[in-house]
């Protein structure tokens, strides 16, 4: 039986025992039932009212032990156990194969670290915004643990993929959006033509956002195709006007601001890890001074 019938069954089991007011009307036999365990029973307002969604007085409230048994029969506790375990026996097994580069990093970065791979898992196969994603941890996982990311290069089946060329791609991806060379929105769907993009210089990626040539609609061949004329004459600048200067200087502005933010977060990141050590620290010697 299906979790869906076993559930229509609960409440077609319940519904046979409501009148046409949808109050219950306890059987002989649920009666002598309830004799024999505790019952709860509601109780009515000071106006003699009951309050919505409450039981009648008198009326038989099943045990939740008892809802809990119909719900377990149901097999929807067996599915959310299942999976569950699949998470934690995922995580056990990462540990294992990155035990020896794990060690070096506090609890802290570790737990990150496992936490960034296993979502990485459940985005692969997905398209721009998860390839998107995929990057940003990458980048991260390289710049707070990179001997756990040159692990990942070096078995990139940690995080599902084939091969140590997709992941070097990706994570510059990652890079080139941490660093606000490019945002989000600016890059292909493809996450072949993200890359050619990423690799590209400032100048050159403003550039090709004005000819059209980069954006989200841009096909790897076409992308290659441009940068190989970019590479084969100079690179001709547009006269710099007043408003030009003002355009890059709010831009150069904004991305001050955005990697003072950044920084504020990592330095948050450092900071609970120095504390993890402190406690630590604090701890050893505490029983250094109890075995003394």
């Amino acid at each position: 039986m299906t979790n869906m019938k076993a559930l229509r069954r609960v409440k077609e089991q319940q519904h046979s025992r409501h009148g046409g007011n949808g109050a219950p009307s306890p059987t002989h036999a649920d009666r002598d039932e309830a004799q024999g365990r505790p019952q709860l029973v509601s109780v009515p307002k000071e106006d003699g009212t009951v309050p919505r969604g409450a039981a009648r007085e008198g009326e038989i409230i099943p045990p939740a032990a008892q809802m809990r048994e119909m719900i377990a029969g149901s097999g929807l506790l067996d599915v959310r156990t299942r999976g569950t375990l699949q998470i934690d026996m995922a995580e056990a097994d990462l540990e294992a194969r990155l035990g020896d580069v794990l060690r070096k990093y506090s609890d802290v970065a570790k737990e990150q670290s496992l936490s960034d791979i296993l979502a990485i898992r459940k985005n692969v196969g997905v398209i721009r915004d998860k390839y998107i994603d995929i990057a940003l941890k990458l980048y991260a996982i390289q710049q707070a643990t990179p001997e756990v990311y040159k692990a990942i290069t070096r078995d990139p089946s940690l995080i599902d993929l084939t091969s140590d060329s997709d992941i070097s791609k990706l994570r510059t991806v990652g890079e080139a959006i941490r660093t606000k060379k490019v945002q989000i929105e600016w890059l292909p769907k493809s996450k072949e033509a993200a890359y050619e993009v990423a690799k590209l210089d400032y100048g050159v990626i403003q550039e090709g956002l004005r000819s059209g040539q980069i954006g989200p609609n841009a096909k790897v061949t076409a992308v290659k195709a441009w940068v190989k004329t970019k590479t084969s004459r100079p690179l001709l600048e547009n006269p710099d006007t007043v408003d030009s200067i003002d355009e890059k200087i709010g831009i150069l502005l904004r991305r001050k601001e955005e990697i003072e933010e950044e920084a504020a977060r990592r330095i948050g990141v450092i900071m609970l890890e120095i504390r993890d050590l402190r406690q630590k620290k604090q701890v050893l010697l505490s029983q250094e001074d109890a075995d003394q």
